[in-house]
């Protein structure tokens, strides 16, 4: 996941360290 909104973008590091 790259493209992200705003408060996503937070979600996206949690997906990054998650995967």
């Amino acid at each position: 996941i790259r493209v992200v909104d705003k408060d996503d973008q937070f979600i996206s590091l949690l997906i990054t360290d998650e995967k």
